[in-house]
């Protein structure tokens, strides 16, 4: 099995097994515009990432693991290409994963970018702003 088809399968599983679990995706499209916290707020990709956000992580070639402390807002930049993939609002102790290798940004395991492709080789960041 190659590695596409092994992670494709491995992103259907997980899909699955939230469904099953009664996990409900808090919106998203395929245009990059995902709504998190109920509607609460709409944040696009393209952006750029305020100069006042505090950058808390940055990855290369692994996968990007941060824990909120507060609500926030997030912003995952492809610091390689520098822009902006994926921005939205968290809650308080929301765990935010960036997994190029799965091509995945989530939100406490709720996939929130549904636009474009993660590329391993890229390194990514993750820049925080308190609401």
């Amino acid at each position: 099995m190659n590695t596409t088809t092994r992670r494709t399968l491995i992103a259907c599983l997980l899909t699955a097994g939230f469904a099953a679990a009664g996990c409900q995706n808090l919106g998203g499209s395929s245009s990059g515009t995902s709504k998190v916290e109920g509607g609460k707020g709409t944040f696009d990709a393209g952006k750029t990432v305020p100069s006042d956000a505090q950058r808390v992580a940055q990855s290369s070639h692994t996968k990007l693991i941060h824990r909120a402390q507060r609500p926030e807002n997030v912003w995952v930049e492809d610091g390689t290409t520098k822009t902006v993939i994926y921005s939205g609002p968290v809650r308080s102790d929301s765990n935010v994963v960036v997994d190029p290798e799965a091509n995945v940004v989530a939100v406490n395991d709720i996939t929130v970018k549904h636009a474009g492709k993660l590329d391993p080789n890229h390194t990514y960041r993750l820049y925080f702003k308190g609401r």
